[in-house]
């Protein structure tokens, strides 16, 4: 399992970025997705059953704790979504939901409805030591990067 990532507060606003690239040197792996720790959902989970693959999701990522940062969604070899989440458990159960139709946003209803399958998800916990503020900044700033290195289809689509 990949051990979170912590970070002491940078002096400065400007430094912000220094302080991302401290951190991923000090994790060599974040970049490569296939290195975090990962949990297989089925998708096609009928959401009768959504108690049990909430629990499932909590468990997994934050053994029932909150565990903020960066998570990756795949199909097979494709790169569904990739997003920071605040818990993280929270935000993968809510794509779940959206891929049974149950959200009133409908661009996540039609993206994810469309992948009822086996997703692999996986995440890395990313928390700026006593900046709550800092910490969201780093963690988009990071799904950033991640998003264009990977190119999620998500984003691909809604791009057009």
């Amino acid at each position: 399992m990949e051990k979170p990532i912590t970070s002491k507060r940078p002096e400065s606003p400007a430094s912000v970025l220094d302080a991302l690239a401290a951190t991923l040197v000090e994790s060599k792996s974040s970049l490569e997705i296939q290195d975090w720790s990962s949990l297989e959902i089925d998708s096609s989970t009928p959401l009768t059953e959504c108690t049990t693959v909430r629990w499932r999701i909590k468990e997994s990522i934050a053994g029932g704790d909150a565990t903020n940062g960066i998570y990756a969604i795949f199909f097979e070899e494709s790169c569904l979504y990739i997003g920071k989440g605040k818990p993280i458990w929270k935000r993968v159960y809510a794509h779940y939901r959206e891929s049974q139709g149950d959200d009133p946003n409908p661009r996540w209803v039609e993206f994810f409805s469309k992948y009822k399958c086996e997703w692999r998800v996986h995440w890395l916990e990313y928390d700026h030591v006593g900046d709550p503020v800092l910490s969201d900044q780093l963690r988009r700033l990071f799904e950033h990067v991640l998003q264009n290195k990977y190119a999620p289809l998500f984003e691909r689509e809604r791009r057009g």
